[in-house]
């Protein structure tokens, strides 16, 4: 919703979006098969690994939803954090909540990162 909104606000001229920010809780932000393993400075402190075992969605579960999926992993809306700095400038503020035994946790910090060096 929010990328369609900035879609809107660089098309329409003097369209201005109501939308004034954003609460992700625990966010899948990015497809399983295009997780960016290269940003850590090892696959072992990744929370896909660290926590492929966590108790609520551990990371066999999470590759499950992927599979129901059944969506093209190159989808730009299933890698939001990984769209040019174009695509993201003018998102709202946004509060993004992580766990840290939570294989999505990277998700999380990966895109708050994004979005303050945007800012």
């Amino acid at each position: 919703m929010i990328l369609k909104d900035l879609e809107l606000s660089k098309e329409q001229p003097g369209y201005f979006s109501k939308i004034s920010g954003a609460l992700l809780g625990i966010p899948w932000l990015i497809h399983i098969d295009n997780y960016p393993f290269q940003l850590f400075k090892s696959r072992k402190v990744s929370a896909k690994i660290q926590n492929k075992d966590a108790p609520v969605i551990p990371l066999e579960r999470l590759e499950l939803f992927s599979n129901l999926l059944g969506a093209d992993s190159t989808e730009r809306l299933l890698n939001i954090p990984l769209l040019p700095d174009e695509e993201l400038r003018g998102w709202p503020k946004t509060a993004i909540l992580v766990a840290d035994a939570d294989p999505l946790r990277d998700d999380g910090l990966i895109f708050a990162k994004r979005l303050e060096g945007l800012s």
